[in-house]
């Protein structure tokens, strides 16, 4: 994976890497380049040609309609940058190139009353995108509670429009597969988070991070890779079998996610309103995959569960 900063700033190292892993190692890998895309079109159309020849996964971080991304994403002079991300998202897709979206959803979405759903219809109608990553600010986690009981309400809200939908609006998010693929797959992750069971994070200067996440903080850089693998269960060592004391024996354990890296960086403790959001999702989940397999009436099994 290439991130930054932002890696298309520097095209020439982009065009050598993808040139001596598939010409010269002549690997079978993927790469994939995380990008706010904010560039010029001279950039977007090297970044196209790459992405043809290489087969370069593309990964935009937008966080939703220009509102939005204009409070959050500023040049110095306070002007937005969503018209030129817009602009250059649209170049992608018309060049038949698959493009993914991680979107931050914040405060700002909340003051503007712009709901995961909202983010969801927008991408697909924008760009025809229908799977999106959405993941909450970890900010949220300290805001006033009126912002967290609203966050949690809107991801809720997500999981039923995503439920109902007919096929014509077949959308998703990242946090539903997830469930999902526990529930009818069994495809659980002993890890928190699956990244820290196998990425490296190199920096430009050849130090190694366990996740971009913690990239330039010295507390986790590493001179080797066999060093920064030494050292891997240990940095995450709650988070690898989810081994708080109060994970042991949770009902929702097997179904829990979140960001091991954050969670370094805000202490390792464990975190309640995180816990409360798993369960409050997985519940919703659980209640609408029952509506459809027993076809019992959702607002059924839903006094069931209150009153359980």
């Amino acid at each position: 994976m290439l991130f930054g900063g932002e890696p298309t700033l520097n095209m020439t190292i982009i065009t050598a890497i993808c040139n001596i892993v598939f010409n010269k190692l002549k690997k079978k890998i993927r790469i994939g380049i995380i990008t706010n895309l904010v560039c010029s079109k001279e950039t977007i159309r090297k970044l196209i040609t790459i992405a043809k020849k290489n087969n370069l996964e593309i990964t935009c971080s937008v966080d939703g309609p220009q509102c939005i991304n204009d409070k959050n994403r500023i040049f110095k002079n306070g002007k937005g940058s969503y018209s030129i991300v817009n602009r250059n998202i649209k170049l992608i897709v018309e060049n038949n190139i698959d493009i993914f979206v991680e979107c931050t959803y914040t405060k700002a979405h909340i003051d503007e009353n712009i709901s995961i759903v909202d983010l969801l219809k927008h991408f697909y109608s924008e760009y025809g995108i229908r799977r999106t990553h959405i993941a909450f600010d970890i900010n949220l986690i300290d805001a006033d509670d009126l912002y967290w009981e609203k966050m949690v309400k809107y991801y809720i809200e997500a999981i039923d429009y995503c439920f109902n939908k007919n096929e014509k609006d077949n959308l998703t998010f990242s946090f539903l597969e997830r469930i999902l693929s526990v529930l009818y797959f069994n495809e659980v992750i002993e890890a928190i988070c699956p990244a820290i069971e196998n990425d490296i994070a190199v920096d430009i200067n050849g130090k190694y991070f366990p996740c971009f996440m913690l990239y330039n903080n010295q507390k986790y850089e590493f001179s080797t890779v066999k060093e920064l693998r030494e050292h891997r269960k240990s940095i995450f060592n709650l988070h690898f079998n989810k081994t708080h004391s109060e994970c042991l024996n949770c009902w929702v354990r097997k179904f829990c996610f979140g960001c091991a890296a954050s969670d370094c960086l805000l202490g390792d403790s464990f975190n309640k309103k995180h816990c409360y959001f798993i369960k409050k999702i997985v519940t919703q989940c659980l209640l609408r995959v029952l509506e459809k397999t027993l076809n019992i009436p959702f607002m059924e099994l839903a006094n069931c569960t209150n009153n359980s």
